[in-house]
């Protein structure tokens, strides 16, 4: 956390005890010239799975254990840094699955999911998962007599 240099001793003192019991209360400091802001931390879904199949990917998870929790944001994308990943949809509620449609069955993408409040709060992402490309399953069949069927 970065500290104004405008902060007086006796303020940078108060805050450092917020900190602390904060932190011990699992809740999130965010500091300013003003002073601080405390909102807490949003868990984010755990446990998220990809599996593929043509021109598709269907995505599943645990949800949050937020009482609050509105929905989730699922984000897509070509890499696995965070900041290079989209919006791809929403879920309402308690629904903890998407089907993400129009998918180039050639190329592999990135999931992430996070958590929504009724507030608008976003949770972070707890897991970034690689979706193979994805490959239908061919039989090739040979006679005897070594023809192709």
């Amino acid at each position: 956390m970065v500290f104004s240099k405008h902060f007086n001793k006796d303020c940078l003192l108060r805050k450092e005890y917020l900190v602390v019991l904060v932190v011990l209360l699992g809740m999130l400091v965010v500091g300013c010239q003003s002073g601080f802001h405390i909102s807490r931390s949003i868990v984010p879904p755990m446990n998220l799975v990809v599996s593929r199949a043509s021109g598709s990917a269907f995505l599943t998870w645990d949800a949050s254990t937020d009482s609050d929790i509105a929905g989730y944001n699922i984000y897509e994308g070509l890499t696995n840094d965070a900041s290079e990943l989209a919006t791809v949809g929403y879920t309402l509620n308690t629904l903890t699955t998407y089907s993400d449609e129009g998918l180039d069955d050639m190329q592999g993408y990135y999931y992430a999911v996070s958590a929504v409040t009724v507030g608008s709060e976003e949770s972070s992402f707890a897991d970034i998962v690689y979706s193979e490309p994805y490959i239908a399953e061919v039989t090739i069949i040979i006679s005897r007599e070594g023809n192709l069927r």
